[in-house]
């Protein structure tokens, strides 16, 4: 169950890639995926900007909790 808010708050901050486990083509669109380099470069850029500018502890959990 936590996993399904930890991929919501990926998908949400465009962080990374994440896989449906009840869908059997999520893998293979993650594949896909892996070869486009600016996909991986907007997820770095993203991934930089929240360690920047809005990572802090209390703003991670309440947005975390907020997708409960």
């Amino acid at each position: 169950m936590k996993l399904i808010f930890l991929s919501k708050f990926i998908d949400k901050f465009e962080l990374g890639l994440t896989v449906d486990p009840n869908d059997k083509t999520s893998m293979g669109s993650i594949f896909d995926k892996l070869n486009d380099q600016s996909l991986l470069l907007n997820y770095q850029k993203n991934i930089n900007n929240l360690n920047k500018n809005i990572l802090n502890k209390s703003k991670v959990v309440k947005d975390y909790y907020s997708l409960i």
